[in-house]
C-alpha cells in the first residue's frame, strides 16, 4: 500500500470516531433533557393531584352542612369549587 492510501484510511478512521463521539454526546444530551422533562411532568402531576384532592375535600365537607340559613354561602362555595374544577380540567 502506498503512503497516500494509508493517509486516506487514517482520515476515514478519524472521521468515523468523530461521528461516533458526536452521536454519543448527543445521545447523552437527549437522555438528560428527557429526564428533566419527565421530572417536570411528575412535579406537575403531583401539584395537580394535590389541587384535585383539595377540591375533593371541599366537596366532601358539604355532606355535613344542613343549615338552610347559610345556603347562600354554600352556593358561593360550590360555585368556587366548580370554577376551580373547570380551571383544573383545562390544564
Amino acid at each position: 500500500m502506498t503512503e497516500e492510501r494509508f493517509k486516506t484510511i487514517e482520515h476515514a478512521y478519524i472521521q468515523i470516531n468523530s461521528i461516533v463521539s458526536i452521536i454519543e454526546k448527543n445521545d447523552n444530551k437527549i437522555k438528560i433533557e428527557r429526564d428533566e422533562i419527565e421530572s417536570q411532568l411528575r412535579q406537575e402531576i403531583k401539584v395537580f393531584k394535590g389541587e384535585i384532592k383539595t377540591e375533593e375535600q371541599q366537596v366532601k365537607s358539604f355532606q355535613d352542612l344542613n343549615h338552610t340559613r347559610q345556603s347562600e354561602t354554600y352556593v358561593q362555595q360550590i360555585e368556587t369549587i366548580i370554577q376551580n374544577l373547570d380551571r383544573l380540567s383545562e390544564q
